[in-house]
This record gives C-alpha cells, sequence and structure tokens, in this order.
C-alpha cells in the first residue's frame, strides 16, 4: 500500500516535468513534437497496470499518490517562478 503511493507521487512527478517540457513550445507559440508528447502515455499506464497486476485494492493508492504527485509538483513551480519574478 505504501510502496504503491509513493509510487505513485513520483511518477505523478515524472509526469509533471514531461508535461512541462511537452507544453513549453507552445507557450512560446512553436508546434510541440508528437514523440514528446506520445511519451507521456507510457508513465500513467505502466504505474497503473503493474499495480492491477500486483493487486487491485493499490489502484486507488497509486492513482491518488499520482494525482497528489502532480499537484504538489504543480504548486512548487509555481511558487519557484514567483520568487523568480521578484
Amino acid at each position: 500500500m505504501v510502496i504503491a503511493l509513493i509510487a505513485g507521487i513520483g511518477c505523478g512527478i515524472g509526469q509533471f516535468f514531461l508535461l512541462r517540457r511537452a507544453l513549453r513550445p507552445i507557450a512560446q507559440g512553436k508546434n510541440p513534437s508528437a514523440m514528446l508528447l506520445l511519451s507521456q502515455l507510457p508513465i500513467p499506464i505502466v504505474l497503473l497496470l503493474s499495480c492491477a497486476m500486483i493487486d487491485v485494492v493499490l489502484l486507488p493508492f497509486a492513482g491518488g499518490g499520482f494525482c497528489g504527485g502532480l499537484i504538489v509538483s504543480a504548486v512548487v513551480n509555481l511558487l519557484i517562478e514567483k520568487k523568480k519574478k521578484d
């Protein structure tokens, strides 16, 4: 249970950094790379499938950790970006 939560948090943080890298060209008005956009799919799929193969009860913990990792990463990134502007 704890391992699934930690794995979900780690995957959520990794997913955030991939999203950030993929969306940077869009913010600059350029076209993003299709490979970079498609490279985001394996992280949640592997996380959820591996937890489902081990035990289906772990899925809510892995999914909650994944969402929590994304949210925490976004908040920390926002605070760092605000501090850089000041």
